[in-house]
């Protein structure tokens, strides 16, 4: 049941319709991540059937260390790169927040990783196991176009995103009217904190904090659905 509730989970995360994301660069390469999914509107896209069905998330909050515990005794048969991406899993927790009356449905996902690589092989995973989901009534072949993992760089001054894009998500969705419209009305913002000043970045609608020390980047999904890449970004600190 667990393993199939996460597996709901993950196919939710990528095709919700808001992402507001934001991103920690510390000064000894850690990274904090954070992401929150507003699925509202795909909540309204899901029979009542499995609305009521048990196997639906509900309020809750999941700890990979906790799910990483329950299965000790069978770690030790993995191998050492399997092990490696279950230490960055460890600080992993998903949040969820719903209610199926009102149609409203949240997801976040934090994480502290040592470095930008740990960051990125976690991404990696969870983009990995998002195809044995559920098609939630969107079509696998829509999610899946739309599923462009971040790959990022930090080496204490400056950072680096880069998309590994697969194709345009317009070429699939247009065959979906209401995959179409939930993809033009949402949105993603972006904020990437920083432990120093922001001396260049090379995305000219880039917010700046009055610190300085924060970019504030929004883009509606209409920026995206025909290239991701837009999403790419490098920025240089003090």
């Amino acid at each position: 049941m667990k393993k199939s509730l996460l597996l709901l989970i993950v196919t939710i995360l990528f095709s919700s319709c808001s992402i507001y994301e934001e991103i920690y660069f510390n000064e000894d390469m850690s990274v904090k991540y954070e992401m929150k999914f507003d699925a509202s509107e795909l909540l309204g896209m899901v029979s009542a059937s499995s609305l009521s069905s048990s196997s639906f998330p509900t309020d809750s909050v999941l700890s990979f260390a906790d799910i990483i515990a329950e299965h000790k005794d069978s770690l030790h048969t993995l191998s050492a790169e399997e092990q490696l991406i279950l230490e960055d899993f460890k600080s992993v927790t998903l949040k969820i927040k719903s209610d199926t009356i009102d149609k409203t449905f949240f997801i976040t996902l934090l994480g502290d990783f040592k470095d930008s690589e740990a960051l990125n092989r976690a991404l990696k995973v969870i983009s990995e196991q998002k195809g044995k989901g559920s098609d939630v009534k969107t079509g696998r072949k829509v999610v899946d176009q739309f599923d462009n993992t971040s790959k990022y760089f930090w080496d204490g001054k400056n950072m680096k995103r880069e998309i590994q894009p697969k194709t345009s998500v317009r070429s699939e969705a247009s065959k979906d009217q209401n995959m179409m419209d939930m993809l033009s009305t949402g949105k993603m913002i972006v904020k990437y904190h920083f432990p120093k000043r922001v001396t260049k970045v090379n995305n000219p609608d880039a917010l700046f904090s009055q610190d300085g020390k924060t970019i504030v980047i929004e883009y509606s999904t209409k920026d995206f659905m025909d290239s991701a890449e837009k999403i790419n970004i490098e920025i240089e600190t003090e």
